[in-house]
């Protein structure tokens, strides 16, 4: 259940945020705990943005580019669905 929210999760992203990775993160974060990321929040998505696209790529070769970059993303989502901010009210 949670791996397909998260996949739906990305698919809003890729279609609201455009094709900007740094995009994808700040609408993440805004819809899933409705705060900005802070900039340290930036750089570590964007690293694990970047190591899950790698071994996704390596794991599956018959995946496409934009299969590779969808499953990438729903990893992030589901990521942010494990934050803390987005299981407990403050």
């Amino acid at each position: 259940f949670a791996r397909d929210r998260a996949a739906d999760f990305a698919g809003r992203l890729l279609v609201e945020a455009g094709a900007k990775p740094e995009d994808w993160i700040a609408q993440g974060f805004r819809l899933a705990i409705s705060r900005p990321p802070s900039e340290k929040e930036i750089a570590a998505s964007l690293v694990f943005l970047e190591q899950q696209r790698e071994r996704r790529a390596a794991r599956d070769k018959s995946l496409s580019a934009d299969q590779v970059r969808q499953e990438s993303l729903a990893d992030f989502c589901q990521a942010l669905f494990s934050l803390n901010e987005f299981i407990y009210v403050d």
